[in-house]
């Protein structure tokens, strides 16, 4: 069989085309062996794409494949136009007829090479897909202005071939099993060898064993819950205790420098509020200490606004390939992802971006946290318990993600800044769901795992101040009251601190004249007394002892 080579023909092979349906057509067994594998797009012929059209619609109905059920159903096919409305058109002249047809079945003896004949029509159909595929990318790249978005657009192109041509056999259970056995046997000697990326949040790691590649995980609350913290937590995490880790992070919403912001705060335990206001000495050192941990680590950010999927990838392939390994990708937040194209609803822009960002995890087998938006529906609710349904846009985005988080915010106390956020895990492919404790600490913009226990505690304590602040708030009510009562003939006196003892006006006369006080005028000043005389006076009637000398 002689292949064309002419560079202006694209490659096929008629001889194989034939073959193959005539080995359809004289074998029943090889309809159900290549029909599933095979596309409209890997025949070259227009012949050959309506004969096999035909044959997949026989065999959807679970009728025989021959000549016989060929030719009618051929003749009775059914097309749609633009406006959905059918017709039946006879496709069995437009073939060639029934004598083509009984030519295809006459072309080979037997049907005992099928699968090379199979395997020619699909390296041609591969080959010819490339070539379309390599001039959309060439005119794309002619009228495009913006040199990353062609990038994105030629790397899309082509690993979307390689999606398209995945398809795996069925594989029996005992092909696996002792895989899946030996990985159990492996977490005996060491039982880190099963677990993927830590979040080191060990309540949480003890739902989730770590994140492994392929893994698409949501974060999602109302703005204001904590969503970025969150994610940037356990980005500090990874940057402490593993800085060998690869750590890519994409905010649609804030700039590198707020970001690094947020991360070296965290990192060093340093309130907001200090490095606006000039930070101790103390502080300075736990910053640069912070600073130092950072350089060492593999975190890298990008700030871009409106990117899409597609260039998410594009950069983490560099990553990846770059620093030869990709461990965690956090973007935030979904929905300011652009939709690579545009739709008629941000329901199924959201539904193009979600299925992009599982495809992603998978194709370059990392885990993928994304943070997403709720609905308002989430603060109508009296129990508060948060729902799948939640999620703004949900639909697509539920479906993909095989870890669903909500974060929850329950105010403890009027009297303090500091916060309780539940974590509660409402999807879990792989292991139970439940509800996480964290300790809020705004200031320091940290997340700090407490259990049940110290939840109760920390309530109790605060319980305890607001009653007394309102038992003081009380008594101070009480006295304004009785104030307001007495008019205005009562006054205070106040002892530096509150205002305690209560004295009438009245009373408050001037005391007696000590008889040992002289008060002498000197006519200068009428009224007014000579201080100097009244010196002299008090000092002469101080009596010195006789025995006490000037030593003693």
């Amino acid at each position: 069989m002689s292949e064309i080579k002419n560079p202006k023909i694209l490659p096929n092979n008629n001889e194989a085309e034939q073959s193959l349906l005539g080995s359809i057509l004289i074998d029943d067994t090889v309809a159900t062996e290549v029909l599933s594998e095979l596309k409209e797009s890997d025949f070259y012929f227009v012949a050959h794409k309506l004969i096999y059209n035909a044959m997949c619609e026989l065999q959807r109905e679970g009728k025989p494949v021959d000549i016989i059920t060929l030719s009618d159903k051929l003749i009775k096919s059914k097309t749609a136009d633009k406006s959905g409305r059918v017709s039946t058109t006879d496709n069995l002249q437009k073939v060639g007829g029934m004598s083509y047809l009984t030519e295809l079945t006459n072309i080979i003896p037997s049907s005992a090479n099928y699968r090379y004949y199979f395997n020619i029509i699909k390296k041609n159909g591969m080959l010819r897909t490339i070539i379309n595929a390599s001039n959309k990318i060439s005119e794309n790249t002619y009228n495009s202005d913006d040199s990353d978005m062609a990038l994105a657009y030629a790397e899309k192109t082509i690993f979307d071939i390689s999606d398209n041509q995945e398809n795996k056999d069925l594989v029996h259970v005992n092909d696996t099993i002792n895989k899946v056995l030996k990985g159990y046997e492996d977490v005996l000697t060491n039982p880190d060898s099963n677990k993927g990326q830590l979040s080191h949040f060990k309540n949480l790691d003890k739902y989730t064993n770590g994140y492994k590649g392929g893994q698409m995980i949501i974060l999602a609350a109302r703005p204001g819950c904590g969503k970025t913290s969150f994610a940037m937590n356990i980005v500090c995490n990874i940057a402490r205790k593993e800085p060998e880790k690869v750590v890519a992070v994409f905010n649609l919403e804030m700039s590198i420098s707020e970001l690094t912001q947020r991360i070296l705060l965290t990192m060093a335990s340093v309130p907001h509020e200090s490095v606006m206001t000039g930070a101790s000495a103390d502080e300075f050192k736990r910053l640069w200490q912070a600073k130092k941990v950072l350089e060492t680590s593999n975190v890298y950010i990008d700030d871009t606004a409106n990117t899409t999927p597609e260039q998410i990838m594009s950069k983490c392939r560099r990553l990846k390939q770059m620093k030869k390994r990709l461990d965690l990708v956090v973007i935030d937040y979904l929905q300011l992802l652009k939709a690579h194209t545009s739709r008629q609803s941000i329901q199924q822009e959201v539904t193009e971006i979600s299925r992009s960002l599982k495809i992603m995890a998978k194709e370059l087998d990392v885990p993928v946290l994304a943070l997403s938006q709720t609905s308002r529906d989430l603060e109508k609710r009296e129990d508060g318990d948060p729902k799948m349904s939640d999620l703004r846009e949900s639909g697509s985005i539920e479906q993909d993600a095989d870890q669903v988080y909500f974060l929850i915010k329950q105010k403890v106390s009027e009297s303090t800044t500091d916060d309780i956020i539940d974590l509660h895990i409402v999807k879990h492919r792989s292991g139970a769901c439940g509800k996480i404790s964290f300790k809020w600490e705004g200031s320091m913009v940290k997340f700090t795992p407490i259990t049940s226990e110290e939840v109760r505690n920390i309530k109790q304590a605060s319980k305890t101040v607001d009653e007394a602040i309102a038992v003081a708030n009380a008594l101070e009510a009480e006295k304004q009251a009785e104030l307001a009562k007495s008019g205005n003939t009562t006054d205070f006196i106040s002892n530096g601190d509150d205002c305690v003892d209560r004295i009438d006006i009245d009373d408050l006369t001037p005391p007696p004249d000590s008889p040992n006080t002289v008060v002498i005028d000197n006519g200068d000043n009428a009224g007014q007394p000579d201080w100097n005389a009244e010196f002299d006076n008090i000092v002469s009637n101080i009596t010195i002892p006789q025995n006490v000398t000037d030593e003693e």
